[in-house]
């Protein structure tokens, strides 16, 4: 006991401790419940919800989906999104103009 105080009285003088704490494992008392074990205690007790509980819960928690989202979260993947506008050699094309707009040089013999 009286190393172990000593050994964490010197990592704290060093300047070690703070790095010793973000690598001690969350205590069990901290942890997120797992959703799992949680229903298992509520059917225990009794006071699980019911379906219709249930179902209303479902609909809160897709209707929230969908206010913070926009999409719906029973919809299928959607396809794999359009292709670019543009090109890259008509994105050079553009920024090369932009440039010589903004600065009256030609980009390529100023670069």
């Amino acid at each position: 006991m009286r190393h172990t105080l000593a050994a964490l009285l010197l990592a704290a003088a060093c300047g070690i401790a703070p790095a010793m704490a973000q690598t001690l494992p969350t205590p069990r008392s901290e942890r997120e419940p797992n959703p799992a074990a949680v229903q298992q205690r509520e059917h225990a007790l009794g006071i699980a919800p019911g379906q219709a509980q249930q179902r209303q819960d479902d609909q809160t928690l897709n209707q929230v989906f969908r206010d913070l989202t926009g999409q719906n979260p029973n919809a299928p993947a959607s396809a794999a999104p359009p292709p670019p506008a543009s090109t890259p050699a008509q994105d050079a094309r553009t920024e090369n103009r932009l440039y010589r707009d903004l600065t009256g040089q030609n980009p390529a013999t100023s670069r």
